[in-house]
């Protein structure tokens, strides 16, 4: 969708991580949170492998946590 292909390395690690980090955000109480999979981020080429984001339940405020996956092997 983003107009860039994916590296089987890429792929490999998406399928091997996804289930964990949806686990590990549901573990945390996190599963209402919005992901931003494969993000943009702006003023680079860069993407983020997820971007979690949310707000403040009393606040309102924004906020963003930027998570990078890493396959070690």
């Amino acid at each position: 969708m983003t107009g860039h292909g994916v590296s089987p390395a890429e792929r490999r690690s998406w399928r091997n991580s996804l289930a964990v980090f949806v686990q590990d955000r549901a573990d945390a109480g996190l599963d209402q949170v919005e992901v931003l999979v494969e993000y943009g981020l702006p003023v680079t080429s860069e993407r983020a492998d997820a971007v979690l984001v949310g707000a403040h339940s009393e606040t309102g405020e924004d906020w963003y946590v930027v998570v990078e996956l890493r396959q070690w092997s």
